[in-house]
């Protein structure tokens, strides 16, 4: 998980919120599908560099996505709207959005300890050992490592799945290591992870 640099919401959003005035998502669905795609890819695209907003894994048109509640619409039903609350996801059940939600069960509660990829330099509280596990940073005081380590557990940051692609990004990355680092960059920009690939070609 990183920062996600928020822009300002969609002329498109913003007008079908102004006309509509839904009263919940499903009308978005209902009424507005362009809108919704619309949004969601400029979500992925633009804000997200085409990259899961929790889990960093790599969304192209054919991986299945959708736009996430960081705050669950059922628990604060007044930011269903909010474009800062929207994040483009994974549709996986096993970690991310659909593991918060589904399987997790996300409380009120749990957001006092939680990362917001939308106001948190997330990247800052974890690193990536050499097998492609996720960790938190050594020198986290003991609050910022309680964050780092429920946001892993809320995600499921520590999926099997994930691990594996990270660590197959970090064995293709040392098999290249002769080759300067914004070559590096580059040539592993489409594999997602962009966490991964900034600590292992530092």
């Amino acid at each position: 998980m990183r920062e996600i640099q928020k822009g300002n919401p969609l002329k498109s959003f913003s007008d079908f919120c102004a006309k509509q005035k839904p009263s919940n998502w499903n009308e978005l669905h209902q009424n507005g599908k362009n809108v919704y795609e619309e949004i969601k890819m400029h979500i992925l695209i633009e804000e997200q560099g085409q990259q899961c907003g929790y889990t960093e894994i790599f969304l192209d048109n054919f991986y299945d996505s959708h736009i996430d509640h960081f705050k669950k619409r059922s628990l604060f039903p007044q930011l269903t709207f909010d474009w800062n609350n929207l994040i483009a996801a994974a549709n996986d059940a096993s970690f991310g959005a659909k593991y918060k939600d589904n399987v997790y069960g996300i409380q009120i509660s749990d957001y006092l300890d939680l990362l917001n990829p939308a106001t948190d330099r997330a990247e800052d509280y974890f690193y990536y050992n050499e097998f492609g596990q996720i960790e938190p940073k050594n020198t986290l005081n003991p609050q910022n490592r309680r964050k780092a380590e429920k946001t892993i557990e809320v995600f499921n940051l520590r999926d099997e799945s994930l691990r594996r692609r990270r660590q197959d990004v970090i064995r293709n990355i040392n098999s290249c290591e002769q080759l300067p680092k914004e070559v590096l960059v580059e040539i592993f920009s489409e594999t997602g992870f962009k966490s991964v690939i900034e600590q292992y070609c530092s």
